[in-house]
């Protein structure tokens, strides 16, 4: 029972009153009197005080080694003291980074990224020109806008008004379609996209923008396209939501940004307007006043300036390194051969005339080969290129003009014949010297060869002011072949045939760039403004810089941290180097006009939570006596401490968070709850209702923080009483050791006791058939077992005879109990008792036939069908044979009657043989073959003293002429070995050939075929008992209908997988058959899936707590407890030893002759055997137990039903209220839908919905639940419940289907191999990549500009890995860690799709089918993923390569934070109790393989003998 809450509102108003001028004045407050007097010295050790004290078990004692290194640099790392570890090792820390570590550089760009989320805040609510410097994310910052507005305007078109449009504008053809390829690949709505070039969309018709309002909520095109729209009236400026002018600096005079705002914007109403943001990296382009100059465009613009003064900018985007390239001053212009021949022959031509001022200079600026080869780019270098030339020279006015025919033919004939001499002029390979190139040229040469040998992977621009200029150095840069260097052009839309570019030639250009496939690229100045290239770390000014707003754009082209932005500058040329200082001065002085804006201006207040919080934190708060203060800043932390340490009173969860909506006003409040059952009495505390979830989050733990301090459970250093709390792994209560302990096995059914001492009147049988693969030597006869109450259905299992000849061994049961009378049951005694077990296996019993478990018979010829009494199954004429004597040898005996016998040795039971026919011509003096091997007991001298068991005591009392028969024939013979696990296929043979003389021996009272299968009976009934014993297990567990084979399975440690790759058990019984280890692994999921789902019904607390209450019903500790209760005792069904010789006979009879006669008195029952077992294996059956109970019903349709015998199961095994449901229906009908999931009246939800069906397929009833399941934990805002808890009901939703898929495409996989697959399947990797594939990141609802940006980057991956022909299935593996709130996204969504269809589960295997499964059809790419993981490797490394066994990675278990928005988790890598190496992470996964990469990063290139001296490793190598 949960203790009752207090109310913040209610209850604790009371103790609000009475401490209200304590609290508000920080006054100490002394604690009451309180119930549980106890100090921090009260507990002494880190066991809890209610055991006694044990053996320190060595596992035991590392892992807390192991807990109290991680506890302290926990500690460490909450104080900000730096935890000192082994001494000479320089530990890979996230908390205390190196100076200019990565860690470090990575704290100062997260806190960069905090403007991008104030500025996107303030752009919601005012007009805003963001000035920030290129490279800082400013269209991030955008697109952050653009989803914030799309929402409003759903709910806008909800309302029933008419529908408004985005609108983007960039100023460039390439600037648009690079804008628009990032809003579609991070928005919802793919925008239209509109430009002069798009021949493709009539921009001038009103039918073609009716369309585009009507299909589309964006609109990225360039400013003039927007202009005319809006004078034509195709579009108003009402109909637009939002305007976003990129390269706002722009706006200017008549430039359409101006007439946008002037002709339209400003002759709307206020209430009409559409909001306006602007960027730009500079607020002026010109020489003007600066302050004038921001003054207008904020006039133009209708918008305020915001821009920032913070440094840390600098590590987020990093500004290039400014550099001159200095070269030797540029000869005159003189002209070549070339020109001459051109000039004198077609320089009245007026289409040439660019070409030729183009020449002029081109000699001087860039040397003679460019220039000439520069008429090959204006005349053409083919027919079809220079015929352009003359159609457009006959269209001239020039030629117009021209009075007579003969003149027009004359200039066409010149132009003709100039277009010829360029044709046919010799362009040699040009060479860095001046009879080819400029100086400027050749320098540029030389810093570009040096630039690509050093660094191969740069990547450059060039920027020119020409088309022809950049059209010419590329094609001499081509051929001047540097190494490492690709090159290509960049241009733009207009100018001349010879010198224009197509918009698919410029996106071409842009993605060979990105891609690395161009990795040196000629640019006009359509390269200066927005161009995102990334990779981009080198940036040339050919042409100087005209403005600083220029320099300032190009410069931000190169992005990448150590970039270099270099200026060619002459040598002497004054004006050039003034120019460029001051472009560089003036930059700088732009930035101090920044910083000297005001403050309302400048960003750095802080986001609206960060304000909301700062507020908060100056409200209610305490003092006590000593100074130690509780306030809304820190009461998380010390309620999260105090939790923690009452684990030392018995509690095993810790502090659980319930969280309420008020969907109509928008508010919320959380209730915190205590661990119940312990000493602490306070049960927890309800706020009051919130704006905001983080206040409501804090508010609560305030509260209860006042209540546990007014009843002395804080003591004057806020600290608990219970202990100064260490903080340590929140499931540590719920492991179990790993030592062994010796356990009762039982060994023996239980149903042979349920008729003793009963006279059967009736029987039951079963019938047993073998099926060899191959002859054998010796045929088999069916046995028939007869029994007093009907033996469970049995599946066929294989036994190995002869040369392991496997043998498929098949059962029948009669299901009908067969009558019997008392002389058929007499027969049936002694054929058992005297036929089989005295022949064949040497023991004498008494004849009880209330006392026989079974009796065994041969079966009738032919059987019939329908049997209805004894005798149709039953050979009763050769039982009735078994009661005449075994027949000895006489002289004078035909050898056919001992011919194919099974004979007996009456001197030495020990010895049993098959024989075959006489052996001609020999003697029974004649020695034993050599090829006979030696066998103990047996004489090798002549066959006679071979065959006599007594030969040596036969030779005292007599001499061999006078003892033996010496006309006896001598036979062949098999002899028959001593082995009886026949379920072995072992290398030992059971059949010896050899020579036999028949005087000594008996003819057995069996038939040949019948005793050669009785030979098998030992290992049949030792299997058969296996299976009785570990189905009545199950009976004891009420999960009837689990078949034996699963049964047995389901208990079996240590079995021999031979068919299996890889033994994860090693040096076990033989022939035990599988072991529990698959049912294991699929058990363990299904029961992390159930127990899920029952958690979720029955909370509201968040994942943490769901978590918590989730670990009680599946932890070890917890399936051990049950499995061991007096009412289960499960561990003595459990089958860890093989088969034993001494336990396979029969219980109750008593022993007359045979081995263990002379006992007295002689047991009646087998004891049962010790076995030595760990808590974690008996924890593992019962997970077994689970996974048996879920495959025997694999068969059955697929739907919610197949499951019903696993959740029996679960709910047995766990015996809590928690999984109290015994069908899939009673874990439906647990679910109660929240007030806030029943919403139907949610236009962006119900738009969202409809958007994802369109992607997945599946259409919610309840889109609440989908927004809930896109809603990020950042917005702390949203009127529903954000992803937490539908995706932790996902995960193991989605676990489940994974691994039930891959068990049972992968049967005679082992654990070890399902579990590698298995990871990659459901890693945040694969995961992170399916939501990209999906557009999931589309979708999300989050407020962080940096989580936006991280998920922007890996989607741009994705996508572009998508889009490449024969896209491997596995492209995703070759990533780098995505953001994990990606994988939250599709468990979210699954798990909101599961509570949505009433928790349909075939819903879960259609999303499986149709999104999951085709990356994995071809499991086997998967192989190597697991050793890639880095944990994996780490574990690898460590115990193969190094042989330590002493180390852990581990992590805490709550956030090292307060703040609830991106909270990070602490991991740790610990090498014999010291920490070697940590990090952080939003996620616990993720936490561990950043502190695992940086603990292999400590490893790498040590050898064994390093690694153990400088870690101090002693540990014994195993393998040595």
């Amino acid at each position: 029972m949960k203790k009752p809450l207090l109310d913040l509102e209610g209850d604790l108003s009371a103790v609000d009153r009475e401490t209200s001028a304590l609290i508000v004045d920080r006054i100490a407050i002394s604690p009451a009197d309180s119930d549980i007097e106890r100090d921090d010295e009260s507990v002494t050790s880190d066991t809890d005080v209610s055991e006694p004290e044990a053996p320190i078990d060595p596992e035991e004692a590392k892992r807390k080694a192991q807990d109290a290194a991680f506890t302290k640099h926990l500690e460490c790392a909450q104080s900000g003291e730096k935890h000192e570890s082994i001494p000479g090792v320089e530990s890979k820390s996230a908390i205390f980074p190196a100076k200019g570590s990565e860690f470090e550089s990575k704290k100062i760009i997260d806190q960069a990224r905090d403007y991008q989320q104030e500025m996107f805040e303030r752009a919601k609510a005012e007009n805003v020109i963001a000035v920030l410097d290129t490279g800082s994310g400013k269209t991030l910052i955008a697109c952050l806008l653009i989803r914030h507005t799309l929402e409003q305007e759903t709910i806008h078109r909800f309302d029933g008004k008419a529908p408004r449009v985005v609108c983007f504008m960039a100023n460039s053809i390439s600037l648009v379609q690079q804008q628009a390829r990032v809003l579609t690949d991070n928005l919802i709505e793919s925008p239209a996209i509109l430009h002069g070039a798009n021949n493709k969309v009539n921009l001038w018709a009103k039918t073609t923008w009716n369309d585009i309002k009507q299909h589309n909520k964006i609109v990225v095109c360039t400013p003039a396209v927007l202009d005319q729209a809006l004078a034509r009236s195709y579009i108003t400026i009402e109909e637009i939501s939002l305007l976003i002018f990129d390269e706002a600096h722009h706006t200017k005079k008549d430039h359409p940004y101006s007439r946008i705002i002037r002709s339209y914007y400003l002759k709307c109403a206020p209430a009409l307007r559409p909001r306006i943001f602007g960027m730009t990296a500079s607020a002026v382009d010109t020489k003007r006043d600066i302050a004038q100059t921001a003054e207008a465009l904020e006039e133009l613009l209708h918008a305020k300036i915001v821009t920032t003064d913070d440094g840390s900018l600098t590590a987020f985007a990093p500004k290039p390194t400014d550099v001159k390239w200095t070269y030797l001053r540029l000869q005159q212009h003189y002209d070549t051969d070339l020109h001459r021949d051109l000039q004198d022959t077609v320089s009245s031509c007026q289409e040439l005339k660019r070409g030729f001022e183009f020449m002029k200079k081109a000699t001087t600026e860039l040397g003679p080969w460019c220039a000439d080869r520069a008429w090959q780019f204006v005349m053409g270098a083919s027919p079809n290129q220079s015929s352009s030339i003359r159609r457009k020279f006959e269209q001239s006015a020039a030629y117009a003009d021209m009075p007579t025919v003969e003149q027009r033919q004359a200039a066409l004939e010149a132009l003709d014949k100039a277009v010829l001499r360029v044709q046919a002029h010799t362009f040699d390979a040009p060479e860095p010297l001046p009879a080819h190139l400029s100086t400027k040229v050749t320098l540029l040469h030389a810093k570009l060869a040096e630039q690509f040998t050093v660094n191969p992977k740069t990547r450059a621009i060039v920027f020119v002011e020409e088309r022809l200029k950049a059209l010419v150095l590329n094609e001499c840069f081509k051929l001047l072949n540097i190494p490492n260097v690709t090159t290509g052009t960049l241009l733009g839309l207009a100018g001349n045939a010879f010198e224009a570019a197509t918009v698919k030639g410029q996106e071409k250009s842009l993605e060979h760039f990105r891609a690395g496939n161009i990795n040196l690229i000629f640019a006009t100045s359509v390269a200066d403004e927005g161009l995102d290239i990334p990779q981009c770390n080198l940036c040339v000014r050919f042409d100087p810089c005209k403005t600083t707003i220029q320099y300032m754009q190009s410069r931000g082209r190169a992005r990448m941290k150590g970039s270099i932005f270099a200026h060619m500058v002459e040598d002497g040329n004054f004006d050039q180097s003034n120019e460029l200082d001051y472009q560089i001065a003036n930059e700088r002085y732009i930035k101090r006009w920044c910083s000297s804006l005001a403050p309302e201006r400048k960003l750095g207040r802080g986001t609206q939570l960060a304000k909301l919080l700062a507020k908060d934190e100056g409200g209610k708060s305490f003092a006590t006596g000593a100074g130690a203060v509780c306030d809304n800043s820190n009461a998380l932390l010390i309620l999260a401490r105090f939790a923690a340490s009452l684990q030392y009173t018995g509690a095993t969860e810790r502090e659980i968070y319930e969280q309420e909506i008020d969907s109509e006003k928008n508010l919320f409040r959380y209730a915190v709850r205590l661990p119940a059952n312990t000493e602490c009495p306070v049960p927890g505390c309800r706020s009051d209702w919130k704006t905001n979830k983080q206040l409501a989050k804090r508010s609560a733990a305030w509260a209860t923080c006042v209540l546990l301090r007014r009843k002395g459970h804080l003591d004057e250093n806020l600290d608990s009483i219970y202990r100064k709390i260490k903080p340590e792994n929140a499931n540590a209560r719920r492991t179990v050791s790993s030592k062994k302990s010796a356990y009762d096995m039982q060994v023996k059914p239980s149903a042979w006791q349920a008729h003793l001492d009963v006279v059967p009147t009736q029987l039951y049988a079963t019938v047993l058939r073998f099926r060899p693969e191959r002859l054998l030597r010796h045929s088999l006869a069916p046995i028939v077992v007869l029994t007093k109450c009907p033996l469970p259905l049995m599946p066929s299992f294989p036994a190995y005879l002869e040369e392991n000849v496997k043998i498929e061994v098949n059962s029948e049961s009669i299901t009908a109990a067969l009558a019997v009378s008392g002389e058929e049951l007499r027969q049936l005694t002694a054929f058992t008792l005297d036929g089989v077990f005295s022949d064949v296996f040497n023991k004498v019993y008494a004849h009880e036939p209330e006392k026989m478990s079974y009796w065994l018979a041969p079966m009738v010829r032919p059987i019939k069908w329908d049997v209805r009494s004894l005798t149709d199954i039953v050979d009763l004429d050769a039982i009735k044979a078994v009661q005449k004597d075994r027949l000895n040898w006489e002289p004078g005996t035909s050898p056919n009657h001992w011919t194919n016998k099974f004979l007996c040795d009456p001197l030495n039971g020990k010895f049993h043989y098959f024989t075959g026919a006489v052996a001609p011509g020999v003697k029974i003096t004649d020695l034993v073959p050599e090829d006979v091997p030696k066998i103990s007991q047996k004489k090798r001298g002549s066959i006679i003293d071979f065959s006599d068991s007594m030969w040596t005591k036969a030779k005292k009392k007599a001499p061999a002429e006078k003892k033996y028969d010496f006309e006896q024939p001598v036979f062949t013979a098999d002899l028959v070995g001593t082995k009886r696990n026949f379920l072995d296929c072992a290398v030992r043979e059971d059949l010896i050939s050899c020579l036999i003389a028949p005087q000594t021996l008996q003819v057995a009272r069996l038939d040949t075929q019948f005793a050669r299968s009785c030979l098998l009976w030992p290992a049949l009934i030792h299997r058969i008992e296996s299976y009785m014993i570990t189905l009545e297990a199950l009976d004891k567990l009420g999960l009837q209908g689990i078949p034996a084979e699963l049964a047995l399975e389901a208990f079996t440690k240590d079995a021999d997988n031979e068919e299996e790759e890889v033994q994860t058990h090693t040096g076990g019984k033989r022939g035990m058959g599988k072991n529990y280890e698959r049912l294991e692994f699929i058990g363990d999921s299904l029961l992390k899936m159930t127990t899920t789902m029952t958690v979720y019904n029955r909370t509201t607390c968040d994942e943490f707590g769901m978590h918590c209450r989730r670990m009680e019903l599946l932890c070890n500790r917890n399936l051990f407890n049950v499995a061991t209760s007096d009412e289960l005792q499960l561990f003595r069904y459990a089958r860890t030893l093989g088969f034993d010789r001494t336990t396979w006979y029969p219980e109750h009879l008593k022993l007359i002759s045979g081995r263990g006669a002379k006992k007295d008195p002689q047991p009646g029952l087998h004891d049962p055997m010790a076995q030595d077992l760990g808590m974690k294996t008996i924890a593992d059956m019962s997970e077994a137990i689970i996974g048996a109970a879920i495959t025997a019903t694999r068969h059955l349709p697929l739907d919610n039903n197949q499951f019903d015998l696993g959740i029996q199961a679960i709910t047995r095994l766990v015996q809590s209220e928690d999984h109290s449901v015994m069908s899939w229906a009673d874990i439906v009908s647990q679910y109660k839908p929240e007030a806030w999931s029943l919403q139907m009246n949610d236009p962006i939800a119900n738009d969202r919905a409809r958007m994802v069906a369109a992607k997945t397929g599946y259409h919610f009833k309840h889109p609440r639940l989908l927004r809930s399941a896109f809603t990020h934990s950042s917005d702390m805002n949203s009127t529903v419940p954000d992803l937490q808890r539908l995706e932790f009901l996902g995960d193991a939703v989605l676990d489940w289907v994974c691994i039930s898929w891959l068990f049972n495409t992968n049967p005679t996989r082992n654990p070890q191999w399902l579990t590698e697959h298995k990871m990659a399947m459901v890693s945040n990797k694969f995961l992170a990549a399916l939501a990209i594939t999906l557009d999931f990141d589309k979708f999300m609802f989050l407020t962080t500009a940096k989580l936006l940006g991280d998920i922007q980057i890996y989607a741009t991956k994705v996508r572009e890995a998508r889009s490449q022909p024969d896209c491997p299935s596995n492209f995703w593996t070759k990533f780098e860690s995505p953001p994990k709130a990606l994988s939250d996204l599709v468990e979210a969504y699954l798990g909101a799709v599961l509570v949505d269809s009433g928790f349909d589960y075939a819903e879960m295997e259609r999303f499986f089918d149709d999104h999951i499964k085709h990356f994995f059809e071809n499991i086997s790419d998967y192989d190597d993923y697991a050793n890639r993981h880095p944990t994996t490797y780490l574990y690898n490394k460590l115990t193969q390569e190094y042989g330590c066994h002493d180390y852990a990675v581990k992590c805490s278990q709550n956030p090292t934070n307060d703040s609830g928005i991106e909270a990070e988790i602490l991991a740790a890598a610990i090498i014999h109790g010291e920490i070697v190496a940590d990090a952080r992470s939003t996620g616990a996964r993720y936490a561990k393989v950043r502190a695992s990469k940086n603990a292999l990063a400590l490893l790498e290139g040590l050898s064994r003998e390093e690694f153990r001296t400088k870690f101090r490793c002693n540990c014994a190598v195993k393998d040595e």
